[in-house]
């Protein structure tokens, strides 16, 4: 969908890439753009090294992950959606990445 959404702009590249072994040089980019990906990667902190790798110097990074614990859903079947939850939580490396992400991100350089 999102390449046919941006057929009309050549300036849009896609490719699938290992988070922890992206294959670009070095300083890049000038913008990562990350939704919701640290939070399935079990070397969350090598992923974070690579993405500040390819970032130019003063480059941008925007991440965008969820702390599950802190989602909020009206509902009138509480318990339903407290087991939508848990099993969500489960298939996740780090339901709860925000909590720690800005200590990671200074740790490999940002």
């Amino acid at each position: 969908m999102a390449r046919e959404y941006c057929a009309h702009q050549p300036q849009v590249e896609f490719r699938l890439a290992d988070a922890v072994h992206l294959d670009f040089p070095n300083d890049h980019f000038d913008v990562g753009v990350s939704t919701q990906v640290y939070e399935y990667v079990p070397a969350v902190d090598a992923a974070l090294a690579e993405l500040y790798r390819v970032l130019k110097p003063g480059g941008r990074a925007v991440i965008l992950e969820t702390d599950w614990d802190a989602i909020v859903w009206h509902t009138t079947n509480r318990e339903r959606m407290n087991h939508i939850l848990t099993v969500w939580a489960e298939h996740l490396t780090d339901p709860y990445l925000p909590r720690t992400l800005t200590s990671k991100l200074r740790r490999v350089g940002f």
